[in-house]
Parts: C-alpha cells; structure tokens; sequence
C-alpha cells in the first residue's frame, strides 16, 4: 500500500513540473539533448531529441514538433536581424572592393592659354576720313564764295555792258556750287558718325575682352580647387588603404 502512495506522489510531482514548465513564458537557454544511453541503439534509424531553445521571437524558430530533421540542419534563425547586417556587410565588401582598386593620378594642372590682348585703336582710318571731308567742304565753300563775288562784280557793271545770259549762266553755278557745298557738309557729318560708331564698337569689344579674362580667372579658380579636392581624394585613399591594410 505505501508501495502505492509513493507512486501517486510521484506522479503527482511530475505532473506539477510538466505544469509548471508550460506555464512560464520564456524558455530555457541553450539546448538540453536528452543522454545518448536513451537513444536508438542503430544509427540509421531517426532518433529523438528533446531541444530546449531560447529564441528571441517566434518566426525564429524553423522546425516544429515532431519534424524530422538531418546534422548541420538549422533549428532557429535571427532572419530579421541577419538581413540588414548581411547588407551591411555588402555594402562593406564593396567599400572595400574600392579600396582596393589602384589610385588614379590626380589630375596636372594644364596651362590655360592666354587671351590675345585687345588692339589699341587710335581710330585713325575715321579720323582721316574726318580730315579729308573737312578740306573737301573747305574747298567747295571757297568756290561758292568765289562764284559770289563774281556775280557780286557783274552786278556793279552797267546793264548794257553785261549780257543777260552771262549774268543767268553765274547764277546757276552759284546754284551748283551751293549744292556741291550741301553735300560735302553731309559727307563730313557721315564721317564723323562713322567715328563715333567705331568709339562704341571699341567699347563693346573692351567690355567683351574684360568677361573673357574674368571667366578666364575663374576656370583657373576652379582648375586649380579641382585639382587641390583630388590631391586631397588621393591622400585619403591611400591612408584608407592602409588602415583596412
């Protein structure tokens, strides 16, 4: 009878244990297999294990009761964690592909050519043209004034000493000396504008030739900064190289 009773117990006991361990929520760390001395005398027959496993989430877990599984099989896998380190250690095998790839040269510093300079332009061809206009009109104002003293003359001569047709035939040079003069007044005002023309086309050239030695100024600026930034890529990947050397 006491036989009995010590039996009861024990089953008691082990009831309550198997109770309590379904009862606690965190599972036991590391794996517990059971002895060797419990397992199937034969190796090719499957034997049975019981694993006790700490996981830190449930998907984690890749097999389930009663599953059958072969050596080197995984049981539990990080997934979520294992991916992002895996692209990070891409992304670190790439950077170090980088690194080890041989240092281009920087770049050497390429002499810019020079602009040409600008022409003096003293404007001498306007300027001759100015002269030659001046002493045309010179001239033709002297033959009108000429003509005007000549019919002024026939003018004090006595009537029947003149003939009508010569007095006609001075007032119409006067007339073509009057126009000679008009035009030679309009060649030297179109001489004078073709200076002041030129003057302006000088400026504008002036201020063409001062942006073209500004951008000049700055393309070198800016060739000799790409040439320091690759001077500077150079040394940090050759300290790089060393470091992961």
């Amino acid at each position: 009878m006491r036989r009995f009773k010590l039996i009861a117990v024990l089953l008691l006991m082990a009831g309550c244990t198997a109770q309590a361990e379904n009862s606690q929520p965190a599972p036991l760390p590391m794996v517990a297999p059971i002895s060797q001395s419990s397992l199937a005398p034969s190796g090719r027959a499957s034997q049975q294990f019981t694993l006790r496993l700490t996981l830190s989430a449930l998907e984690d877990l890749k097999v389930k009761e009663s599953d059958i599984v072969v050596v080197n099989q995984v049981l539990r896998d990080r997934t979520r964690e294992r991916q992002p380190l895996e692209a990070q250690k891409q992304q670190l095998d790439i950077q170090i592909q980088r690194l080890k790839q041989p240092i281009p040269a920087p770049l050497s510093l390429r002499r810019i050519p020079d602009i040409a300079p600008l022409p003096i332009d003293a404007f001498d061809e306007e300027q001759a043209a100015i002269a030659q206009a001046k002493l045309h009109l010179e001239k033709v104002e002297r033959d009108r004034d000429n003509q005007q003293l000549k019919i002024d003359a026939l003018s004090t001569l006595p009537p029947n000493e003149v003939p009508v047709i010569v007095v006609a035939h001075e007032q119409e040079k006067l007339k073509q000396r009057d126009i000679e003069v008009q035009q030679a007044q309009a060649e030297l005002r179109l001489a004078e504008a073709k200076l002041e023309n030129a003057k302006r086309n000088y400026q504008y050239q002036s201020y063409q030739y001062s942006l073209e030695l500004s951008k000049r100024d700055i393309f070198i600026q800016h060739h000799e900064l790409e040439h320091e930034r690759q001077q500077q890529e150079q040394g940090q990947r050759q300290r790089d190289q060393k470091a992961a050397a």
